[in-house]
């Protein structure tokens, strides 16, 4: 049984302030690698696991006992990977949240975590955090626009928090991404191009892609660089559809119009359709530069740095109403079949423009300290460097400025794993991070190029969590290993406030400890098998945005919670994995029964006695479900590479006193089935062909299960889209491919509607 240890008091709290943890984590550090160094004699051997030259690498940010599958960068050369969020298709039992080539809310869901759960799926980059733990929705997904898609070498993904070194961000999933270094000179330059023919409704759209990318990169000595530029620019098909009801007609005034499309909402609620948020364009540009500095045979220093200029913006939406003349109405009222409908505040129509430019850097120290001792250190941060979205109406009414203040985050670790006899390990280490936010709200008379007017509202805050682990792995028996581990959270909310043209507020601090407990035990009874039992908690304490920043979703304004609860999950798995030779190559099978209860889920949610929609905690959520998976290499004397999963699942609210009508439904946008499989053949030498199929089940978007009907917008349709690529080795230094995704051109909503028929043309040039 896994037992969860209680909360020291708030007395004893208020003493352990953010200096004290950064000395404690600093001392931690000093004081294991000095006496390390100090015996670390000329002549010892450097371990094969270990080494830093870029071929085998033992990586203590990547958790060996909870990693659950792999995908290389063989797999992703062969598959439609145009942004670096691509490479997550094919993992099990993980969907992409992905509207359009270009999405910043490219959300990841896995297990019993929906899209609209963010800050349970932790995702690195070299072991610097890329995950926007600021908020717990879409709008914070990971920061994949940080990432060139031609650097990934491999990446990992955990599924569950059975891992001591991380908190409750990996209660979901943790994705490991590893980048590639050069030994010797590199360059290449990528061009890719895309068009869709996007049709729904009454829009009709030809939309166009650019990817431009180049780097270049040399190993000199014990020193390698990398430098990349990549440029996209994208369009993307209207993601909302203005609709009103029908039963909001009134009987005054309006200019009679011809051409809404009337239909029912996912609610069976009678509307009408009456235009769309036009195209979205995307324009993207990212420098980054890596530098490892090797400055022992086992021992790296790795800085990275990555700026990104960002704009998107849907600046013309489109009617579908028509005066008497044949002109378009897209503001005022507007009588439809005899009754007045005022079209001045649809969100569908809502014109927005978003820029960001924002900076990532990081550096990591990896080494073996003495024959037995490894160490990993890293240190990074985050900072939106200038932010501003602008937003308004048709008519310009409702025109506002909210401009971003300071946003970011810093992150640090040290991790240690201490090598002992017997096959048995000891790893110990800690963490701290800070996130802050702080947003101001200004009206307008010029939405789009005028100065701001009037203040509005503004609100933020900060948190911070540090983190201590300890876990030992023991060889019980030769095929017997037990790892055990337990891991101490504090965490802290300070800094929150909300301040309006009328009144200010500040929030008190608070402060919340957690203890983690971790175990694995995994049994290899024979050659190629491998059981593995794993019993895990988790904290995930709130974001500074659940807690101190509202927001609007959907046209809804989603009201922080200062007073918000930490989730807690209790999770268990038991898997078993089967490798074998086959018909040439290898094929690697995996089964695996999850259960998880997590306790005060956070979820933003209307309250039942209030009718206002706040992030509350709902009492008690359970999921369970089955994951297989299949992975054969080289089938056929190399003919056939193969990927396939599939997933059943299901999550249930059990508990949920602001919503008691929810209990006994299902938790939203966690659908029952989900699988994927990629298969890519290998006819001839310089040829490649590959056809992906993804399928995600039908689900529910709300807590009530309401939204039973499914095919139109804002419903949530179960999808399977096929896409296919072929590729083509020109020369040694050139590569052509071509490639589609949605190969049926299917019209699929996930709310909003997601992209049709796809074609992609490529080019590749490497130096030889």
């Amino acid at each position: 049984m896994i037992f969860a240890f209680p909360s020291r008091p708030a007395r004893r709290r208020a003493r352990f302030n953010h200096a004290s943890r950064l000395a404690l984590l600093a001392g931690l550090t000093l004081g294991t690698i000095s006496p390390a160094l100090a015996e670390e004699a000329p002549g010892d051997e450097t371990r094969a696991d270990i080494r830093v030259d870029g071929r085998r690498e033992q990586k203590l940010d990547r958790p060996a006992e909870a990693i659950g599958a792999t995908i290389d960068a063989g797999i992703l050369a062969r598959a439609n990977t145009i942004t670096a969020e691509d490479a997550l298709r094919y993992l099990p039992n993980i969907q992409l949240r992905q509207r359009y080539i270009g999405d910043t809310g490219s959300a990841v869901a896995v297990r019993g975590t929906s899209g609209f759960q963010t800050a349970r799926v932790l995702v690195t980059l070299d072991g610097i955090p890329i995950s926007n733990f600021l908020g717990n929705t879409y709008v914070y997904a990971p920061l994949w626009g940080m990432v060139a898609p031609d650097e990934i070498e491999s990446v990992d993904a955990s599924y569950g928090p059975f891992s001591a070194r991380y908190g409750g961000g990996t209660m979901g999933a943790g994705i490991f991404i590893q980048t590639h270094m050069p030994q010797k000179l590199e360059a290449g330059v990528d061009l890719t191009y895309g068009n869709q023919d996007f049709n729904a409704q009454k829009s009709s759209d030809s939309l166009n892609t650019w990817r431009i990318q180049s780097h270049i990169g040399n190993r000199h000595g014990n020193v390698s660089w990398m430098l990349y530029q990549d440029h996209l620019s994208s369009q993307g098909q209207p993601l909302y559809f203005a609709v009103t009801p029908v039963s909001a007609g009134t009987t005054a005034a309006g200019t009679p119009v011809t051409g809404a499309l009337r239909d029912r909402d996912a609610t069976n609620t009678d509307r009408y359709l009456v235009g769309s948020s036009g195209v979205t364009d995307t324009r993207s540009d990212l420098v980054k530069g890596k530098l490892a500095w090797d400055a022992a045979p086992s021992t790296r220093v790795m800085l990275t740095t990555a700026y990104r200029d960002l704009r998107y913006d849907s600046l013309a939406p489109e009617t579908y109403l028509r005066d008497a003349a044949g002109n378009g109405v897209i503001s005022g009222s507007a009588q439809i079949d005899g009754r007045s409908y005022a079209l001045s505040s649809l969100l569908g129509l809502r014109k927005q423009d978003v820029q960001l430019r924002d900076l990532l850097s990081g550096i990591s120290v990896t080494s073996q300290l003495t024959h037995r001792l490894h160490a990993e250190l890293s240190a990074s941060t985050y900072n939106v460097l200038g932010g501003e979205t602008r937003q308004a109406y048709p008519a310009g009414n409702g025109a506002q400025v909210i401009a971003t203040d300071a946003q970011g985050w810093a992150n640090a670790a040290a991790r240690f794993a201490w090598d002992m006899a017997k096959g048995n390990q000891i790893g110990f280490g800690g963490d701290y991070a800070q996130y802050w936010t702080q947003t101001s709200t200004w009206n307008s008379t010029d939405w789009l190029n005028g100065a701001r007017s009037s203040f509005a509202e503004r609100s933020g805050g900060k948190t911070e969590i540090f983190g201590l682990y300890g876990e030992d792995r023991w060889a019980l028996t030769p095929t017997l290993t037990l790892t055990a581990g337990l891991r101490y959270d504090h965490w802290r909310a300070f800094d929150g406030q909300r301040t309006t043209s009328a009144s200010a507020l500040t929030y008190p601090s608070r402060a919340k400890d957690g203890w983690s407990p971790k175990g694995v035990l995994r049994w290899t009874p024979a050659k190629g098998w491998a059981v593995q039992l794993r019993a895990a908690q988790a904290w995930r304490f709130p974001t500074v945005t659940e807690l101190f920043q509202s927001a609007s979703s959907g046209g809804v304004l989603v009201q922080s919670d200062p007073n918000l609860k930490p989730e807690h999950s209790t999770t268990f798995d038991l898997g078993t994995t089967r490798d074998m030779a086959l018909a040439g190559g290898t094929l690697s099978l995996g089964a695996t029964l999850f259960h998880e209860r997590v306790s005060n889920t956070l979820y933003n949610q209307q309250n039942a006695f209030t009718g206002a929609t706040y992030y509350q905690n709902i009492g008690l959520v359970r999921t369970r479900g089955v994951e297989l998976s299949a992975t054969g290499r080289h089938l056929f004397d190399g003919l056939l590479d193969l990927d396939g999963a599939f997933a059943w699942q299901g999550g249930k609210i059990l508990q949920n006193a602001n919503l008691p009508v929810s209990v006994g439904k299902e938790m939203p946008r966690v659908p029952r089935i989900r699988w994927n499989l990629l298969a890519t053949l290998h006819p001839v030498e310089k040829v490649d062909a590959t056809v992906g199929v993804r399928h995600e089940g039908a689900q529910f978007s709300d807590l009530l299960n309401s939204d039973g009907r499914r095919g139109g917008f804002g419903y949530a349709d179960a999808y399977t889209f096929v896409e296919a690529r072929l590729g083509v080795h020109i020369t040694r230094q050139l590569q052509a491919s071509v490639g589609v995704d949605n190969l049926f051109n299917q019209i699929r909503y996930i709310y909003h509607p997601y992209p049709r028929r796809t074609v992609f043309l490529a080019l590749k040039w490497r130096a030889q």
